[in-house]
């Protein structure tokens, strides 16, 4: 959902109530037709954490499997391996048709982290689901971009330039135009932080902390 806060009117069992939510969290919401008009109509909180902060030019809603009227598009990380599809996202772009995206996770290697971002182009969204993470997007779904490894954490830069996601043994880095780098292998053996500045990124785990140039992905030190 755009920013800001909304109201949603839910009628099930013959009752009405109305919903606030925020950009934190989605909904999933069925059409309903009444007095020839189409109504939105939310039947059910769905706690996806969502981090928006930058602007979109799409909205986003959960979705179950019986609902067919759009194309779907089915995101998976590699065709040979067994996966299994967790999510279910309708996306609603403001200058073009909507659709619906399944997103796999591998059956074997999943992690518990999921997540939706949005990236700084107003028409990609990130798509963290149990650690399986895609780029993706709005406008052409066709088109989207595999993270290069579990994702176990993500956060994005204060300055609003980088968007930065932890892997079991590396950084990512994304800016407007992509994937920026990659680091070296990082042991993030018990991650507690990612906080990234304007300079650094810096990592806190068990062994202690871990600082890398933000323009380059390299040790901050030794540079």
């Amino acid at each position: 959902m755009q920013n800001g806060l909304y109201k949603i009117i839910s009628r099930k069992n013959d009752e009405t109530e109305v919903w606030e939510f925020t950009t934190g969290e989605i909904v999933k919401c069925e059409e309903r037709i009444q007095n020839n008009k189409t109504y939105l109509v939310a039947t059910e909180r769905v706690y996806i954490p969502v981090d928006f902060t930058f602007s979109t030019d799409y909205d986003v809603q959960f979705v179950d499997e019986t609902k067919t009227n759009y194309p779907v598009y089915y995101f998976t990380a590699n065709r040979m391996e067994e996966s299994v599809f967790e999510l279910r996202l309708l996306f609603i772009p403001h200058n073009s048709a909507p659709w619906i995206g399944y997103f796999a996770c591998s059956k074997d290697d999943a992690t518990d982290f999921s997540k939706l971002f949005s990236s700084l182009n107003p028409d990609k969204v990130f798509v963290i689901c149990k650690g399986r993470g895609y780029l993706v997007s709005v406008i052409e779904p066709e088109n989207y971009e595999i993270l290069p490894s579990l994702i176990i954490k993500g956060n994005m830069s204060i300055s609003m330039e980088l968007m930065v996601f932890a892997c079991f043994d590396k950084v990512v880095a994304y800016d407007e135009n992509g994937l920026k780098w990659v680091s070296g292998q990082i042991l993030n053996k018990g991650l507690k932080k990612l906080e990234v500045c304007t300079d650094f990124v810096c990592l806190t785990d068990e062994a202690g902390e871990t600082m890398l140039d933000a323009e380059t992905g390299k040790d901050y030190f030794n540079l």
